[in-house]
């Protein structure tokens, strides 16, 4: 699943600071590559794992790919504005 983010820049050429917003509304930042984030029709993205759905709720819990700087590795995000990854056939 591709999650909305912000992008900054990050200390090195290659590093940007990714901003993710939980679904309480707290941010979680956390340095990435730059080739990492995808970007779609000028908005951002981070590729994410989902491990838990709640569509009653609007809401998944998602994998981080690094920690953040809360030291967070998973957090529930909300589904507005997220959008589906293509799969690669197996």
């Amino acid at each position: 699943m591709l999650v909305p983010c912000r992008v900054s820049t990050g200390l090195r050429d290659q590093e940007v600071i990714v901003e993710v917003t939980d679904f309480s509304g707290q941010t979680e930042s956390m340095p990435l590559d730059s080739d990492f984030v995808v970007y779609q029709k000028e908005k951002s993205f981070l590729p994410v794992r989902v491990l838990h759905r709640n569509e009653e709720k609007r809401a998944a819990l998602i994998a981080l790919p690094v920690e953040s700087d809360s030291g967070a590795h998973r957090i529930w995000v909300t589904l507005d504005g997220t959008r589906k990854t293509e799969e690669t056939p197996a």
